[in-house]
This record gives structure tokens, sequence and C-alpha cells, in this order.
């Protein structure tokens, strides 16, 4: 069986995409200022020359780790919804169990938003790079609510946009909680399910079928 040679194109992509997996484990692990490039491009069995030619620095690559976990959790996401008969959107309990696997599930990734949001907090230039960023997720959670309500028929009574900060801001917070309280995880998810509810039942509704 042959074998497509990669291009020029899938190679580059192929190595930042190692670079970034690579950049995400040393980050949380070391954190944002302790974390060398040099450590970053051995873990990646690269030089950190690659890193330069791909990222150009360090803030280059910590935006690009953050792009990257938010479109990986967002694919999950919407490919767990197309897998099941469920309507997540309305089944707060569903809903909750989703986000248990598959947002809550890795420790690394929002050891990694802590560590971003402080260093942020101390950079002022990065910080307006990296609420750019945060502007851009808001805007593809809004996009995916879009695409639900598109797939499962139902219309919004609170602006999306709106119902993909609030749920953002309050799955951040509640999994920082968690991260420093394991005992009380089950409270926390608790919680997250009475919110869902709550904002489901005031955001959106099912409109009624004709003739029902």
């Amino acid at each position: 069986m042959s074998v497509t040679p990669l291009t020029r194109e899938r190679r580059r992509r192929l190595t930042r995409d190692t670079l970034v997996d690579a950049a995400a484990e040393v980050f949380a692990r070391r954190g944002v200022h302790a974390a060398s490039l040099d450590e970053i491009a051995a873990a990646a069995g690269f030089s950190k020359g690659a890193i330069y030619s791909n990222f150009g620095g360090k803030e280059e690559l910590l935006l690009a780790v953050v792009e990257q976990q938010g479109e990986r959790m967002l694919a999950a996401m919407w490919e767990a919804h197309q897998a099941s008969e469920h309507d997540h959107l309305h089944d707060p309990e569903d809903a909750a169990a989703l986000w248990r696997r598959i947002v809550a599930r890795d420790e690394q990734v929002q050891l990694l938003r802590m560590e971003l949001r402080l260093y942020a907090m101390r950079q002022p230039a990065f910080r307006e790079r990296l609420a750019d960023l945060q502007r851009q997720e808001r805007q593809r959670a809004t996009d995916f609510l879009l695409r639900e309500a598109a797939e499962v028929g139902f219309e919004f009574q609170i602006a999306p946009d709106r119902i993909a900060g609030i749920l953002i801001a309050m799955t951040e917070g509640l999994l920082q909680q968690a991260a420093v309280d394991p005992a009380g995880q089950q409270t926390y998810e608790g919680e997250l399910e009475l919110v869902l509810g709550l904002l489901i039942a005031a955001g959106t509704h099912k409109p009624e079928q004709a003739g029902g």
C-alpha cells in the first residue's frame, strides 16, 4: 500500500501541534514563568529553533495552547452531541454528565488556564491579547449554541452570546474551586447542574409543535 508523502504544510502543522501539546504539559507542570523554551522543545523532540520558526516566542506559544485546547474541547462536545439522542441543553443532568466527561476531566487544562490569567495580570501587553482570545472563544461557544439550536429546534429568550459567556465563567469558576477541593467535586457538579437548569429555563424554550 502506497503512503502519501507529507506536504510541507502538513509537516509544519504536525510540528506546530507537537510543540503546542508539549508546551501545554510543561506550562501546566512548571508554570509559565519557570517553563523554558529549551524544556518545551526537548519535550517535543525538536530544537528551540523550531519554536521560534513556528511561534516567535513564549507568548505566541501560550496563545496557541489556549486556542488549541478551546477548539478541541468544543469539537469533543459537538461530537458527543452528534452521537447522542439526548438534547443536552434541555437536560441539565445529561449536560452536567457531558461537562464531567469532557470539560472537567483534564486537570492540566485548568492549571494552565489559571497560570495564564496570573501571567496576563502581570503582563499588560499579553493581557489584551489573552482578552482578545477569550472574546474569540466566547464567539465560538455562541456559534456552538446556535448550531445546537438549529439541530434540535429550540429558540433563545436570552441572547446566545450572553448564555455562552455565563456558561464559560461558571465552568471556569467551578473547575477552579474543584481543583483545590477534590472532596467537594460532587457539590460543585451539583451546583453546575442547578445553574444549568435555571439558565436553560430562563434563556431558551422549545416552540409548540403545530397541531400538538
